[in-house]
């Protein structure tokens, strides 16, 4: 088991939101380092701030790397459900790897 320092940031994405007849808003994706908690028992945390709500949930695996898939996995499907996110001069987010956002809710 590891000590109890808090991680750091693994990676972060910084989004536009447009919603229509709403100004512009800034939406920061923030996914951390993945933390062993115990044996086989890892998490990793997502931090989703600028939506209609904020979004700060711990997702586990039986390692790091099970532990960081299923927190960009979430997140994705926390964006996928709010039309209207793009990042700079890239297209729209949309859902990669899936047809739909429904399909990664295994």
């Amino acid at each position: 088991m590891t000590d109890s320092t808090p991680p750091g940031v693994f990676v972060e994405r910084i989004l536009d939101y447009v919603v229509a007849g709403a100004p512009a808003r800034t939406v920061t994706v923030r996914i951390y380092q993945p933390v062993e908690r115990g044996p086989e028992e890892w998490t990793a945390r997502v931090e989703i701030n600028g939506l209609e709500s904020p979004f700060d949930h711990s997702f586990t695996g039986t390692d790091g790397v099970m532990a960081l898939f299923e927190a960009l996995r979430m997140a994705g499907g926390v964006l996928d459900q709010h039309p209207g996110l793009s990042y700079g001069k890239c297209k729209s987010w949309e859902p990669v790897g899936f047809r739909t956002s429904a399909e990664m809710m295994l």
